[in-house]
């Protein structure tokens, strides 16, 4: 797997680095969200999975609606062609830890998850179920506060 990581030109990724920039947004002591500190040995990721990720969730926060579609519609297909082409992306709980457990980002991750299953793979009964609990856990974000949830996101993640 190593190998295949170290095949990765980040630069082809469309849209996975800010405005020509030749680091991802992460800072140089390699803390996620919220401070949190992740290392190699704390999550067993690619290097490339584990930017994604933070600068995914970085892009929600912000409400970064262009950035949000093309990591969405291009990055993660091309990382899913990858590295998780015939298994699962890995699941929220291994990276709630690079989010700082940011509750509504691994909700939507979840959402991708879950999508990713079912177009590539054989969802099991179980993944069925947790899919469906994730849209009911979703909604009941949306619909049960008291004020509008801050989150802006592309038409496509509602289709």
């Amino acid at each position: 797997m190593a190998d295949l990581e170290d095949t990765i030109e980040v630069d082809n990724l469309p849209n996975f680095r800010l405005g020509g920039a030749t680091q991802f947004d992460v800072d140089a002591s390699g803390s996620g969200a919220a401070g949190e500190v992740y290392t190699a040995e704390t999550v067993e990721l690619p290097e490339v999975i584990r930017l994604f990720v933070v600068y995914f969730q970085k892009q929600v926060r912000e409400g970064n609606v262009y950035e949000v579609h093309t990591n969405y519609e291009a990055t993660f297909n091309k990382l899913t062609d990858r590295f998780y082409k015939s298994t699962p992306w890995p699941s929220a709980e291994t990276i709630a830890p690079l989010v700082g457990n940011d509750a509504q980002f691994l909700l939507l991750y979840k959402e991708l998850y879950y999508r990713h299953i079912y177009s590539k793979l054989q969802p099991t009964m179980e993944q069925r179920v947790a899919s469906w609990k994730n849209y009911c856990d979703i909604f009941d974000m949306l619909l049960n506060t008291e004020a509008p949830v801050d989150l802006q996101l592309p038409n496509q993640c509602a289709t």
